[in-house]
């Protein structure tokens, strides 16, 4: 038997739809993927426009982005931040000893945090942190 020509065409056009159909659904199941870590293996997903997800991006996004980094410097508990445009450093004041118009109050309201809990010991240090950051 003999196929027709409708039949011919009726066959090609079934066969078409159902490629149409699935590759459909797979671009689909593609489109809706989101993109993974950069991190070999890892399977997470990416985290607020970075490469890597949450977790990489704490361990290996720090070292690319100098905007927000910190180092300690000489004098204790005082940081500075490291701008990436600009080449000047801001110092962060965990006392805000600027905000004191006078040594003898700060070192007053400091005394026992900078002499470890000590009021007597730790004044002189608190003054004299005071001097050296208003």
């Amino acid at each position: 038997m003999k196929k027709s020509t409708k039949d011919s065409i009726t066959e090609i056009t079934l066969t078409l739809s159902v490629v149409g159909v699935l590759t459909s659904v797979c671009l689909l199941i593609a489109s809706d993927h989101e993109p993974t870590c950069a991190e070999y293996g890892c399977k997470k997903s990416r985290w607020n426009g970075s490469i890597y997800c949450m977790d990489h991006e704490q361990q290996y996004g720090k070292k690319q982005k100098k905007k927000n980094s910190y180092r300690q410097t000489a004098k204790p508990n005082t940081y500075q931040s490291m701008g990436s445009t600009e080449n000047q450093y801001q110092t962060y004041d965990p006392y805000d000893a600027s905000d004191y118009g006078d040594g003898d109050d700060f070192a007053e309201e400091w005394a026992e945090e900078f002499g470890n809990g000590d009021y007597d010991s730790g004044y002189d240090d608190a003054y004299d942190y005071w001097e050296e950051n208003h």
